[in-house]
């Protein structure tokens, strides 16, 4: 699961400008865990979105932990924001 994330963030910094920004949310779920949840977002532009999220599997290791330090191979981590078993995490791509 790592690897995959790792390869997408890999892809969104190769297609980023340099200093571009990426806000993320996702759920804090450790091993032997599952999550189902409805959660709310509030974009930068204001307007909230939602998601349905269903995270069943109990051998994947989603933690906010794993995710910042895969995040840190390519952005910078500017603010992160945790309740209730979701996260948020706002990155600015490392300029050259």
């Amino acid at each position: 699961m790592v690897e995959k994330k790792k390869k997408l963030f890999e892809h969104i910094s190769d297609c980023l400008r340099n200093n571009g920004y990426v806000y993320i949310w996702d759920i804090d779920k450790k091993p032997l865990q599952t999550f189902r949840g409805n959660i709310k977002v509030s974009l930068p532009d204001k307007t909230l979105k939602d998601f349905k999220i269903n995270c069943l599997n109990p051998f994947t290791n989603n933690s906010k932990e794993k995710i910042i330090n895969v995040l840190k191979e390519f952005f910078e981590v500017l603010d992160i924001k945790h309740s209730d078993n979701i996260f948020s995490i706002v990155c600015k791509k490392r300029g050259i």
